[in-house]
């Protein structure tokens, strides 16, 4: 399952590194004497005027704590800025987005929201609060935000993407094989990740709906990434088999198992297993993996 996160907004304002240790330290010096307020209590406020200099310092501050992995004073650092300016929408969409890079989600979706509010035509909020639902299995709420997210940038291929795969999880693959083919005719580039991930879906819609033949001309392509051709060779396999052609489907599913032996998808292999018991019982293909 595709998951796209879109990164958290980068600025003009640069500050050597240099000098992170000494900001970071003035800028937790200076939270003993002031709290991060609130989102809800803020975002109706109005503030009094603020050191433009010192809310670029602490977006500045929060972007290379990010870079460090040092979460902590990078909210730190964002909630000072939102402090400061409850306005800004680089302030609290990073802070959202530092929070879902610390796996608090339930806080990430909270500012998202309040992100969306400062910016209503911004998608990225739309976006990132639906893979955060798509990863709590919330399709409802992800669908719904990821229909935003189209709605204010309908070629977004990560929104229209995971709106495919909701449809395929409810089994509507007439649904998922529109916003596929949309997501095709978009893409100048006949190739890379994007362009194959598109093809397995529809491939596996195709077989869904017993249309081999479509199924086919969508896994005619060759990916240098591993985890993509055991896909490839899997949902070929469950073609062949549906198709009648029990031995050919056999190799393939066996090409399948001998891709997923290497050690970066060795993990892959008891899943791969498991779907192709799975599929020869019911008929149904599945994604190999989340």
């Amino acid at each position: 399952m595709r998951i796209q996160i879109t990164p958290g907004i980068v600025r003009k304002i640069k500050i050597s590194s240099f000098f992170y240790s000494i900001l970071l330290l003035m800028f937790l010096i200076c939270l003993i004497f002031s709290q991060p307020l609130r989102a809800e209590e803020s975002i109706g406020s109005q503030m009094s005027p603020f050191d433009a200099d010192e809310v670029g310092i602490n977006l500045e501050i929060g972007d290379m704590a990010v870079k460090a992995g040092d979460y902590d004073s990078a909210i730190s650092a964002y909630s000072r800025a939102y402090l400061l300016d409850n306005k800004n929408f680089a302030a609290v969409y990073n802070l959202a987005y530092t929070y879902q890079l610390k796996g608090a989600l339930k806080e990430a979706l909270k500012y998202y929201k309040v992100s969306s509010r400062i910016e209503g035509k911004r998608y990225e909020p739309y976006l990132n609060s639906g893979a955060i639902y798509m990863i709590e299995k919330n399709y409802e709420s992800a669908a719904a935000m990821f229909k935003e997210a189209v709605r204010i940038n309908p070629e977004n291929i990560d929104a229209n993407y995971n709106l495919a795969v909701i449809d395929i999880d409810r089994a509507d693959y007439k649904s998922a094989l529109g916003r596929l083919n949309k997501m095709l005719e978009s893409i100048s580039e006949k190739k890379g990740s994007d362009y194959y991930s598109i093809k397995l879906k529809s491939a596996l819609c195709h077989i869904a709906l017993g249309e081999t033949g479509a199924a086919a001309e969508c896994l005619d392509f060759h990916s240098d990434n591993n985890i993509e051709e055991i896909e490839k060779y899997y949902l070929t396999g469950c073609m062949l088999h549906k198709a009648g052609s029990s031995d050919e489907a056999a190799k393939a599913f066996q090409k399948a198992l001998t891709l997923a032996k290497t050690p970066e998808s060795e993990s892959l292999a008891e899943i791969l297993n498991e779907k192709i018991a799975q599929f020869k019982a019911t008929k149904k293909a599945g994604r190999i993996a989340d």
